[in-house]
């Protein structure tokens, strides 16, 4: 699921570059009722941009999954390095 926003998601690294470095780690954590994403919040950032998990965090929230599906997300991890 997260593999098919890929491009989003660099979306928002690319975004974040134009401002500054962007590298570290960022983990975010949700929650996923009957298929539904909620509760998304970022656990930890070290990237020294907080857009990125601004960015992240907004195409998590768009994400759907089977309806079926009750799930936690504690913490999904990215790292980034500086270029």
């Amino acid at each position: 699921m997260l593999n098919a926003r890929s491009a989003s998601f660099q979306q928002c690294v690319d975004a974040a570059v134009l401002r500054g470095d962007v590298g570290g780690q960022l983990s975010v954590g949700w929650v996923i009722v009957a298929g539904v994403v909620g509760a998304v919040h970022v656990v930890h950032d070290s990237t020294g941009n907080s857009l990125v998990g601004e960015c992240f965090s907004k195409v998590i929230s768009g994400l759907q999954f089977p309806p079926t599906l009750t799930a936690q997300v504690a913490a999904y991890p990215w790292s980034f390095a500086t270029e």
